[in-house]
């Protein structure tokens, strides 16, 4: 039996960056083999920024692709998760250039959280060449720590490369379980994780919205245009480097990519219809559930083999007020599952 929640129960409190509010995410179910793709130009291949703010749904194993471009295993710069782990794993003529994966663990699969890779080869001091921000938080601690030499040359930003979401390009394998949201890359700049994100007056990281320029190949994908499947790729920066959209749909009901769960709470009136306020949704929950549940698509799906009750909980808990959920429920009565 499958369990399939709607996701519409808001979580997060505090307002984005200058109250900047983040209207979609996009989600990527692996078992779909869902994933954005582009051909590139030329750009700077010394110095460039990637920001973007994900939502973990549970262990990912070796290597799924968040986002990067390559040409080859010899060529090829990745932002990708490792197990519990981020790295930052680029590689050009076989040779890492840059490898930076912090010793920190990501768990929490209810909450989004934001990073900031920001690159520039061209400086005098190691560890300036290369920084990563998550949360407005330079990392410090790392169990990988390989920064690029003096003007090294990294292959993320050519013609010959094959930039991607949600997958490895060159082995067509590696894609993620998750969600993503306001998906930047900047062409020539080094940039600060201010220029993205600030903290509230809770003290919480919060989005903010980037008022720069993007270079040749930068882009912004804020999936927000949902008419159509191919339109969820549209960068909405001034370059027009909209991306082929590959197995994701947004088509009505438990198949629909494009959610509202994101990393704002939005200021929209809620008529008790459901889905009109976005915000850092409730999902079922990976690490708390029977042996026997299995999940999927953004951990708004639950199977079950067994023959008995299987259980899994929420990632939000409540004590008190009141809240709603919707659940279908398809295949055997014999099999069930229970929230």
């Amino acid at each position: 039996m499958s369990v399939v929640s709607n996701n519409i129960l808001a979580g997060s409190s505090g307002q984005g960056g200058g109250g900047y509010e983040i209207e979609r995410s996009l989600r990527f179910n692996s078992g779909d083999s869902a994933y954005l793709s582009r051909a590139q130009s030329s750009g700077n291949t010394k110095t460039f920024t990637y920001s973007f703010w994900i939502k973990k749904v549970g262990a990912q194993g070796s290597w799924p692709h968040i986002i990067g471009a390559d040409q080859n295993s010899d060529n090829r710069a990745h932002i990708r998760w490792n197990s519990d782990k981020l790295q930052c794993y680029f590689v050009t003529g076989n040779s890492t250039k840059l490898n930076l994966q912090p010793s920190r663990v990501f768990r929490d699969y209810g909450a989004w959280f934001h990073v900031v890779l920001a690159v520039d080869s061209t400086q005098a001091t190691s560890s300036n060449r290369a920084k990563l921000y998550i949360n407005g938080e330079l990392q410090d601690a790392f169990d990988y720590s390989t920064y690029p030499s003096q003007n090294d040359v990294f292959s993320v930003n050519n013609s010959s490369a094959t930039a991607t979401i949600g997958r490895r390009n060159y082995d067509t394998s590696n894609y993620i379980n998750g969600y993503l949201a306001d998906v930047h890359f900047i062409d020539g700049q080094a940039l600060a994780e201010t220029d993205f994100g600030a903290l509230d007056d809770n003290g919480v990281w919060q989005p903010k919205e980037f008022a720069g320029t993007y270079g040749t190949n930068g882009f912004h994908l804020d999936f927000a245009d949902n008419s159509s499947n191919a339109a969820l790729g549209t960068d909405t920066s001034s370059n027009g480097n909209t991306w082929t959209v590959n197995n994701l749909s947004v088509a009505a009901g438990t198949g629909n990519d494009s959610l509202v769960d994101s990393p704002t709470n939005g200021t929209q009136t809620d008529t008790g219809a459901g889905g009109e306020i976005t915000g850092c949704y409730a999902t079922l929950n990976p690490i708390d559930r029977k042996s026997t549940v299995s999940l999927s698509n953004g951990n708004l799906d639950a199977t079950t083999s067994s023959t008995g009750w299987a259980g899994v909980k929420g990632t939000m808990g409540v004590s008190s007020g009141k809240y709603y959920f919707e659940a279908t429920a398809n295949g055997s009565a014999a099999n069930k599952v229970f929230f």
